[in-house]
């Protein structure tokens, strides 16, 4: 019985864990479609297996967009590492999370005052 138990919660971790990853991305995936702003992604591979060891994504908005990335991210603030501070006039909010064979950095930038000029989102996902 507490075997089944701990096998579940583990399950429910990893569970909550992947919507962070889910909501925060799907949220870039559609901006970066619907063109409200810039998105790049950078791909850093070994050169001798040419796998994959890190990915970049970076999405800049503009507008009212900023409040929906801001939304996601205060949603998931429990489910990784939460960190948030302020730089001068702009606000960084760092979400981490660990999953087997991968760390991802969830980084959103905006304005304190006005969140409605725009925002920066930064995602990297690092291979282990």
């Amino acid at each position: 019985m507490k075997r089944t138990l701990c096998t579940l919660c583990l399950c429910l971790l990893a569970w909550l864990a992947a919507s962070a990853q889910n909501q925060i991305d799907e949220l870039v995936s559609h901006y970066s479609i619907i063109g409200n702003g810039s998105f790049t992604t950078v791909v850093k591979r070994n050169p001798k297996t040419r796998a994959v060891q890190m990915v970049v994504k970076t999405l800049t908005l503009s507008g009212q967009h900023t409040r929906s990335m801001l939304r996601a991210f205060t949603q998931e603030k429990n489910s990784g590492t939460w960190m948030e501070r302020k730089e001068g006039d702009t606000t960084i909010l760092t979400l981490v999370t660990h999953q087997p064979g991968k760390e991802r950095i969830y980084t959103l930038r905006y304005s304190a005052d006005n969140a409605y000029t725009g925002s920066k989102t930064t995602i990297i996902i690092t291979m282990k």
